[in-house]
């Protein structure tokens, strides 16, 4: 491999070609890769790029014999076989992948990328215990290998592991004694009821929009409390719907876009699905036009999006996030979520798991939050 400098043609190539990879534009990619190599083909990184945009583009035996000529000229870089073995947990090889993986892990004995691409390639064989030692790791785990956790997740039902312990609970009794542990439950747990007494009176006072601040700004740990809360949370979601239908009857202009709105968005989250769709879709029909109006339309797409894929209207979904993207002002990050799993219910396994991965960069909880969400289903 030649010396490089930053501005040099080969590194402006290699960082062009990967600027690409990541826009999705892999065939562009390519060329790139291509030209690059042609400048210096002793040069590792290259080909373990080229074959990872191969992979991509679905291209495996070529993606494969990419990889083998990357690690060729870099046997001693783990970082080399960990990522031809992630394309074969792609390709639905787990056991191909292993072997790469053991490679990896010999190179890289202390790495914990690589330790976890290896509890996912025995939970892929079907070793359960494996996805709970996984589950132990989610914290630092990086965006590479997060997303194919998330695919996974989606596509199976997450059974309750009674032995779980959370990550925060374990780092919290690592920190205190016992005694000053058991003492800040306690505290925290009376604070949180002294909110949902106040929540209560809140709601009694028919101040709703309050109440669900309130709630909103604290949790609850229990189950007993958790299903208090998420009462008090509904009753104030449902009186600030009445709130906002009373509005809508009063306004016009306007001031009854910004109420039609909120009521749509709020009888979304309250549950009330249909009568949310039917007035964010008025919405959209009445005011979504004008430009100063793109934000706020893109909002409602993308909620009327996630409603139809609750309902499994895909080519709905689908369509309103494109017309969603199509405006050219800051989206939701949930738009990524929305056609990651719009993406998996079509077995689009590469596509899903790229808009996980740019999902997963803006929310960093997702994981363990889905997992807990499969389990009380």
């Amino acid at each position: 491999m030649k010396h490089h400098w930053v501005w040099d043609q080969t590194e402006r190539l290699f960082s062009k070609a990967e600027r690409l990879a990541n826009e999705w534009r892999f065939d562009e990619a390519l060329d790139h890769f291509d030209q690059a190599i042609q400048a210096d083909r002793q040069y590792a990184h290259l080909y373990l790029y080229k074959a990872m945009a191969l992979a991509e583009l679905g291209r495996f035996e070529k993606a494969a014999d990419t990889f083998r000529m990357a690690e060729g000229l870099a046997p001693n870089n783990f970082v080399f076989p960990m990522f031809r073995a992630a394309s074969l947990l792609d390709q639905g090889e787990p056991e191909t992948a292993l072997q790469s993986l053991e490679k990896a892990s010999q190179l890289a004995p202390q790495n914990e990328a690589v330790r976890d691409y290896i509890l996912l390639a025995h939970w892929d064989l079907g070793e359960h215990g494996a996805f709970g030692q996984l589950r132990q790791n989610l914290g630092g785990i990086p965006t590479h290998l997060g997303s194919r956790i998330a695919v996974r997740i989606e596509e199976r039902r997450i059974e309750p592991d009674p032995n779980f312990k959370h990550l925060s609970t374990e780092a919290h009794s690592s920190l205190f004694p016992e005694w000053l542990s058991s003492r800040i439950d306690r505290v925290r747990g009376s604070l949180a009821t002294r909110r949902l007494a106040k929540v209560d009176r809140l709601l009694a006072a028919h101040q709703y929009e309050t109440a669900l601040q309130i709630l909103d700004s604290f949790s609850v740990t229990t189950a007993e409390a958790q299903k208090e809360y998420k009462a008090k949370r509904d009753a104030a979601l449902t009186g600030m719907c009445l709130k906002e239908r009373e509005q809508l009857q009063a306004h016009d202009g306007a001031q009854r876009s910004k109420v039609l709105l909120r009521l749509g968005l709020l009888q979304a989250d309250a549950g009330q699905k249909d009568e949310a769709y039917k007035n964010l879709e008025a919405w959209v029909k009445e005011y979504g036009s004008p430009s100063h109006n793109h934000s706020s339309k893109a909002v409602a797409l993308i909620q009327m999006a996630e409603i139809d894929f609750d309902r499994q209207q895909y080519n709905n979904a689908v369509r309103y996030c494109q017309q969603a993207r199509s405006l050219g002002v800051q989206l939701d990050p949930r738009i990524d979520l929305i056609e990651a799993r719009i993406a998996l219910s079509k077995r689009n396994r590469r596509d899903a798991r790229r808009l996980f991965e740019r999902y997963l960069h803006k929310d960093v909880f997702y994981l363990e939050r889905r997992i807990e969400e499969r389990e009380s289903n």
